[in-house]
């Protein structure tokens, strides 16, 4: 794995002894303008957030800074929020800079799954799995712009 992705040296490390966490089941990665690294993890039930210049790190718990069920994807917008994707749950939550929840994406959701950010067009797009469609929302308003599918699922 080394020759793959490169050795760490000792001051590219993360301190692990003062740090109780592991990353067991990743499932989302994002990165803000300040160099942060958002890492969702559904085992852990959290959103990592690596500070790669002092490289200390935080969490966004589950059930303590914020309520969500399972992370299955992040995204950032040019204001350095950050969009979680969660499954079988149906509000996306949407972080301030501070990492408070700031608002939530519902109109129209059914168990959604992926979560894509077009901060050029202004469009956040969510895939959901029990309508089998693709939703667009204006990424400001966070109202629902058109559907993208026929709505029909069929499951064998």
């Amino acid at each position: 794995m080394d020759r793959l992705a490169g050795a760490q040296s000792q001051n590219e490390k993360f301190n692990v002894k003062t740090f109780p966490y592991q990353l067991i089941g990743p499932t989302g990665i994002a990165i803000d303008s300040k160099g942060l690294v958002y890492v969702s993890d559904q085992r852990v039930g959290a959103v990592f957030i690596f500070d790669t210049k002092t490289r200390e790190t935080q969490l966004i718990r589950n059930g303590y800074e914020a309520r969500f069920g399972w992370l299955n994807g992040l995204a950032i917008d040019d204001d350095d929020r950050l969009l979680c994707g969660r499954w079988q749950t149906t509000p996306r939550l949407i972080f301030n800079t501070k990492h408070e929840v700031e608002n939530q994406v519902t109109e129209g959701l059914v168990d959604p799954v992926g979560i894509a950010l077009d901060t050029a067009n202004r469009f956040l797009t969510l895939w959901t799995h029990k309508q089998d469609q693709v939703l667009v929302y204006d990424a400001d308003t966070l109202k629902l712009q058109r559907r993208i599918g026929t709505g029909e699922r069929t499951i064998r």
